[in-house]
């Protein structure tokens, strides 16, 4: 019997990928009819500085509108593919757990696109700004379609994923694994590990690893008051509980 439950489990879990699997599918065809107007958007933050984009090799440009059609098909079957884990795990977890998981389901894809836009919209701009600065008269900056497209991609990403940090923090203190204290210990380590991980994540010059960085250690000072209020919304509702019983 315990056998036959694994392999339903097991199953459900092969069909739900491939129904996942078959959404960025479908999601990339749909963005591949889109990935001009895709990547001229992601131009814009380049326009006014840069006249032209140059391809080096002749495949260049298919290659470019394959990976943003990817990118873009896997960011439309995300809340689909975040519904099919949602319903493989809810039956196997218990009320509180799914009142924690749940925020998880819903907040995490709306972070991670709040954090593609403020790349967009406010890292790169002034990234390139300030870089381009250090052109010179007699120099003519001119990119390759693919190196822009990376550099722009790295941060949309990186940023997108380092949004979730608040929402693991409270994740991981509402389950009690982390606190509060625990985030104030590594505080220093947690500057040092920002950089590190910029460094990983972005081309290798300091100010680009700078301009990711900065946003990360803000984002672990947010984490660090979102885990200090339900700390002490634990403590005051246990506080509630046990004043309850004494009466």
């Amino acid at each position: 019997m315990k056998e036959a439950g694994f392999l339903e489990h097991l199953e459900e879990l092969r069909r739900r990928i491939l129904w996942s699997i078959v959404a960025v599918v479908i999601g990339t065809i749909a963005s591949f009819h889109y990935a001009q107007k895709i990547v001229e958007t992601l131009y814009l933050p380049l326009k006014g500085k840069v006249e032209n984009l140059i391809l080096l090799r002749p495949q260049e440009g298919l290659i470019v509108y394959l990976k943003v059609s990817i990118f873009s098909g896997v960011i439309l079957a995300s809340p689909f593919i975040l519904y099919h884990l949602w319903a493989f795990l809810s039956p196997g977890l218990f009320q509180g757990e799914r009142k924690t998981i749940l925020p998880v389901i819903i907040f995490s894809p709306i972070l991670f696109l709040t954090g593609i836009f403020f790349a967009y919209e406010v890292v790169i701009p002034v990234g390139l700004n300030f870089l381009l600065r250090f052109t010179g008269p007699n120099l003519l900056p001119t990119f390759s379609l693919s190196y822009y497209i990376s550099f722009v991609t790295r941060f949309l990403i990186g940023l997108g994923a380092l949004f979730q940090v608040p929402l693991i923090a409270a994740v991981l203190t509402r389950m009690k694994i982390l606190s509060y204290h625990d985030l104030l210990r590594f505080h220093r380590h947690a500057i040092l590990g920002a950089f590190i991980l910029s460094a990983v994540l972005t081309p290798p010059d300091v100010i680009t690893q700078i301009l990711l960085g900065l946003p990360l250690i803000l984002l672990f000072e947010i984490s660090l008051a979102i885990s200090w209020l339900i700390s002490r919304s634990v403590k005051i509702k246990n506080k509630g509980v046990e004043d309850g019983k004494d009466k």
